[in-house]
């Protein structure tokens, strides 16, 4: 199991934590649940790699959205680079890298810049959640093409498409992607043409408790 940092994870109403020690009680969680994803039977391999999203500051007034810091990026690089010669890879991390449309106002800084360095190194995918829907797009950037699945929500606040959560399934040609939800309405239908440009979903009258969490089952 892998779990990444979400912008909802890091402390809200303690400043001096959130600051001097943003990611202690997740540090918790990983220590008991996160393994290393390394997965090799009679083929060349596959391994999940993750992408820190989060800042614990920004210099802008929205401090949900999500930065991929230099220092977060080359220890995602580097982690790439050391994986066995053959190795399939899949990053994952909480926000989208890149959003449709934005023109330069990109939700995540630094997003562009990092998805172009995963194109050198082949990535499979990059694996994201944060905007409540879920999506499968191709990005080009200046290296070449990445793509790009997101996962829905379980919860209720949402934005245009029920709860849900992704079955991805890995064949050696790449990967398989099928939205598991309770409307069981098809995966075509439950897929948006594009990341939204606001990632800022609407609260629910019956859950006032944000929940930004987003699943990938992978088999």
């Amino acid at each position: 199991m892998t779990v990444e940092v979400g912008n909802h994870d890091l402390p809200y109403f303690n400043p001096v934590e959130r600051f001097l020690d943003p990611y202690r009680r997740f540090r918790t969680i990983e220590s008991l649940v996160e393994r290393e994803i390394f997965v090799s039977d009679a083929g060349p391999g596959l391994a999940i790699v993750p992408l820190k999203t989060t800042a614990r500051a920004q210099w802008r007034l929205n401090w949900s959205k999500g930065c991929v810091g230099r220092a977060a990026l080359q220890h995602t690089l580097d982690a790439l680079d050391a994986l066995p010669s053959g190795t399939r890879a899949l990053v994952a991390c909480h926000h989208p890298l890149v959003e449709a449309g934005t023109r330069g106002k990109a939700l995540t800084r630094g997003g562009s810049r990092a998805l172009a360095e995963l194109a050198k190194r082949n990535v499979m995918a990059v694996l994201s959640g944060h905007v409540h829907d879920a999506f499968d797009l191709v990005r080009q950037t200046p290296n070449g093409p990445v793509r790009m699945i997101g996962a829905g929500t379980l919860s209720h606040r949402v934005r245009s498409t029920p709860p849900s959560f992704n079955e991805l399934t890995i064949l050696p040609h790449g990967v398989v992607v099928k939205v598991r939800n309770l409307e069981r309405l098809p995966t075509e239908a439950m897929l948006v043409d594009d990341v939204p440009d606001d990632a800022t979903p609407p609260v629910h009258a019956d859950d006032p408790v944000a929940s930004a969490a987003a699943t990938n089952a992978i088999s």
